[in-house]
């Protein structure tokens, strides 16, 4: 087909070229919008690979995690060892606990966690703010944050503190900063019906390490819910913000060519939005190749990438031909 022949070759062009690009105001819109969608989904692909990557367990296995598996082992066995207390998960996704109500576990004189049951009636939020601000028997806060685990109903918080962390205070004794998590995990019981967290426990060789594989087990199946919400957040958001970059552009080149210092033929938005679809699709590529090699710049690449070349496609587009 020679119309698709031409649009590929077109398409080729202007991956380099602004040239190319400022051509593509005469095109018809509905090409431009295939390759600005097309764009926009490369460009969000690390954002997503990255969020897919995130397991309920790295609350566990990352660095500096305030010995959390120590901890959940030590809770696993307390649960094992004592008839009258208990935690399960029953067949309609809820976290049903029973004999206790707070119960702490430490190593020497190191608190490594508390875990809380919260009542529905409560405010986990304002809960959780207690043990953050670590908050002591007086009723006060202290520069030690506590790490902890909310049990409230369907979900369970958890969240954890590396070595060194301190609360800042001010003069009066009230919290000033808190100090941020090391960690901080949503589980939803939903995930995993139907299971006794006293089972993960075995009093024999290597039953540490089953304990800890139980858990990795049961926190990344419990993470699925809020792992598909985030994945779906993270790319709706930076989705939005991409497409408000390149409406942005579009404008801002609409009015480089009605400058009185312009010396070329005035663009509509439409045209200008029109090229700057097609700048899109080189900077799309770009973008998703530094996202991948620096997983930091992955949220942002896209929107640096497309401001820069929209710079000089707008000194272009703004200048005569001859120029």
């Amino acid at each position: 087909n020679v119309t698709m022949k031409d649009f590929f070759k077109f398409l080729g062009g202007s991956l380099f070229s602004n040239n190319n690009v400022l051509k593509g105001k005469k095109r018809k819109f509905y090409q431009s919008l295939i390759v600005v969608i097309l764009s926009l989904i490369i460009a969000i692909i690390p954002v997503f690979v990255y969020t897919m990557r995130v397991n309920g367990s790295q609350a566990i296995t990352k660095t500096d995690n305030s010995s959390l598996d120590v901890s959940l082992t030590l809770f696993s066995k307390y649960l094992y060892e004592n008839e009258d207390v208990g935690l399960t998960t029953d067949a309609e996704g809820h976290f049903v606990a029973t004999g206790f109500k707070e119960v702490s576990f430490t190593s020497g004189e190191k608190h490594l966690l508390t875990v809380r049951v919260v009542e529905p009636s409560e405010d986990l939020t304002a809960v959780a703010q207690v043990y953050r601000d670590g908050i002591d028997e007086n009723g006060k806060a202290t520069e030690t944050p506590k790490s902890f685990m909310l049990i409230q109903d369907t979900t369970i918080g958890l969240y954890t503190f590396g070595k060194g962390a301190t609360n800042t205070l001010n003069e009066d004794g009230t919290i000033k900063t808190n100090a941020s998590f090391t960690s901080s995990y949503v589980y939803a019981a939903s995930a995993f019906k139907n299971q006794d967290f006293a089972s993960f426990y075995k009093d024999e060789l290597n039953g540490d390490q089953y304990c800890i594989d139980q858990w990795k087990n049961a926190l990344n199946k419990m993470y699925t819910p809020y792992k598909t919400s985030n994945v779906l957040y993270s790319i709706s958001i930076y989705s939005c913000i991409n497409v408000l970059i390149i409406l942005t552009m579009s404008l801002i080149i609409m009015i480089l060519t009605r400058l009185k210092s312009s010396q070329c033929e005035k663009m509509s938005y439409l045209q200008a939005l029109n090229c700057v679809n097609y700048a899109s699709f080189s900077t799309s590529i770009i973008a998703m190749c530094l996202g991948f090699l620096i997983s930091a710049f992955a949220p942002v690449a896209f929107i640096l990438c497309i401001g820069i070349r929209c710079v000089f496609l707008g000194f272009k587009a703004s200048r005569s031909p001859e120029q």
